[in-house]
């Protein structure tokens, strides 16, 4: 005759088994999940990066790609955002610069023009310990009507210019 008692304890002793293979395999795949969750979404730490040193004003590109489709779009568009966007700002860089030099100095001479003069001048008068002395020098010129009127206005262009690649001389 047979015992009860053996079956369920060998039925009880496989269940535990099976639990803890069961829970064994779990944990496995949930730290395979884990790493390829993280895998996965690593990239996102760079496009983070980048749209960071986009707000920073430094315009870098991402070199890996991530292979998940949405994130391969998302990298991509930033990357073409960051190239638009550094682009666009040369240019508006490049056309301040020259808007400043020619609001700022004389087509004719190159130097200074007297818009430039009167604001620096304003500036370094305001700062009272940095520029305590100093002294200024007014040049006029007299007869330059003249020079256009006997020579022409180019030999009074070619005066003016001389003279002041001879001031800037004497300056520096």
């Amino acid at each position: 005759s047979s015992h009860p008692g053996y079956a369920y304890r060998q039925l009880w002793g496989d269940a535990q088994t099976l639990f803890w293979w069961f829970a064994a395999a779990w944990l496995a795949a949930l730290v395979l999940v884990n790493v390829l969750v993280r895998l996965a979404l690593a990239p996102l730490t760079d496009m983070e990066r980048q749209a960071q040193d986009i707000s920073a004003g430094q315009f870098r590109l991402l070199a890996k790609i991530p292979w998940t489709r949405e994130l391969r779009q998302v990298a991509l568009a930033m990357n073409r955002m960051s190239s638009k966007v550094e682009r666009l700002l040369s240019e508006k860089l490049r056309a301040i610069e020259q808007l400043e030099q020619e609001a700022n100095l004389d087509p004719l001479t190159g130097l200074f023009n007297r818009a430039f003069f009167t604001d620096r001048l304003a500036y370094l008068m305001q700062g009272a310990e940095e520029f305590s002395s100093g002294s200024l020098l007014l040049i006029r010129l007299s007869g330059l009507p003249e020079i256009n009127d006997r020579w022409g206005f180019r030999a009074g262009d070619v005066f003016l210019r001389e003279l002041a690649r001879l001031l800037g001389a004497i300056a520096a």
